[in-house]
């Protein structure tokens, strides 16, 4: 029973800090998007490009 406030303001205090920092992520990802939220993007659309032009050129040679 004694502990229960400490353990009260303790997840208090986890949970804003969890807030604030996923808050500022967001914040973050809204004001950079081009090169917070694309570059995965870009990666995705590059490496699905190779591997299709891969598949495409190993066609090409076997016929």
């Amino acid at each position: 029973m004694i502990n229960e406030p400490r353990k009260r303001s303790t997840a208090a205090k986890l949970n804003q800090s969890l807030n604030a920092t996923v808050s500022s992520k967001l914040y973050g990802m809204k004001q950079r998007k081009p090169s917070g939220s694309l570059k995965p993007n870009v990666k995705a659309a590059l490496a699905w490009m190779k591997s299709s032009y891969e598949a495409w050129a190993g066609k090409g040679v076997q016929s």
